[in-house]
């Protein structure tokens, strides 16, 4: 919750006008907790999950031998209900893993001082914490893939899941163990941790890495 009455105490504590955007941030956040902000995570996951896997999705429904030829599998077709069977699966991941776990952690990311309030981050300051956070999943990622996944007790107890497509489809990208997601989120938020940020770089962060995700599983 933004800790002003009016926008004009923004500008004033500032020393300057608001910009566009902040005015809209202003509007929307001012009577909302930080916690119910943070907790917006949740709608984007969910949102970004239902719309990002969709345009390749109607390609593979389609049966276009014109974009059949740019797939990695061409012979293997995902079906309606397998897709399906996926999204009902994740959702319920997101909703009875993700959401509880976003909930717990709001202390936590307080205490790193990830924040709400104004200014907002410049276009700049952006950018380089997503170049940061993406170098640090993909690094982190890679080698918790490498030596806990693909060890013999993570593969048979965890990662079998995520492997029962052979020939992934968007909608698989997160199709995995509840583990699996617990611990693929220590490198997601490891980057928010190390080099704190606002409120609103963490959206675009969370909806970029999974459209990352959906982008490297739609074979």
């Amino acid at each position: 919750m933004l800790p002003y009455q009016k926008l004009e105490e923004a500008e004033t504590d500032l020393g300057r006008n608001l910009t566009m955007a902040e005015k809209l941030w202003y509007n929307y956040s001012a009577e909302k907790s930080d916690f119910l902000l943070y907790n917006h995570n949740i709608i984007f996951m969910i949102l970004v999950f239902s719309l990002a896997p969709l345009p390749c999705a109607f390609m593979e429904l389609s049966q276009s031998k014109k974009t059949a030829k740019f797939k990695i599998q061409p012979n293997v077709k995902a079906s309606f209900s397998d897709m399906f069977k996926c999204y009902k699966h994740v959702l319920k991941m997101l909703v009875f893993v993700s959401s509880p776990l976003l909930f717990l952690s709001f202390p936590a990311v307080k205490w790193l001082g990830i924040r709400t309030s104004l200014p907002l981050p410049s276009v700049w300051e952006i950018l380089s914490q997503l170049l940061v956070y993406f170098l640090i999943e993909d690094y982190g990622s890679y080698w918790l893939h490498r030596l806990v996944l693909h060890s013999k007790w993570g593969y048979e107890n965890i990662h079998y899941l995520h492997h029962e497509y052979t020939a992934s489809f968007g909608f698989t990208a997160i199709y995995t163990h509840w583990g699996e997601l617990l611990i693929f989120g220590i490198p997601t938020m490891l980057g928010p941790a190390l080099v704190p940020c606002h409120t609103v770089t963490l959206y675009l962060w969370t909806c970029l890495r999974l459209v990352q995700a959906v982008d490297a599983h739609n074979g």
